[in-house]
């Protein structure tokens, strides 16, 4: 936080050994991250999450290229 100069973000880091972090940064991250902790025990949830990164993933490479072409047209 700007409270302390983004130094709070070590003791999310900085864990036990044997204690994993997850340092989630938006809602819509810590939505994916508890539906993935869901998916171990619900595999057609585990299916939706891989359909959802996989649109999420062509979307933003469709995206890229577009950003890519305009680019080029510049030069």
């Amino acid at each position: 936080s700007s409270a302390f100069g983004g130094g709070d973000i070590y003791s999310s880091l900085r864990m036990p050994s044997g204690v994993a972090p997850a340092v989630v940064l938006d809602p819509s991250g810590a939505a994916l991250l508890a539906a993935k902790i869901l998916s171990v025990a619900y595999p057609e949830l585990r299916e939706r999450i891989a359909a959802f990164q996989r649109a999420n993933m062509d979307t933003i490479l469709q995206d890229d290229a577009e950003l890519r072409s305009k680019q080029e047209t510049r030069e």
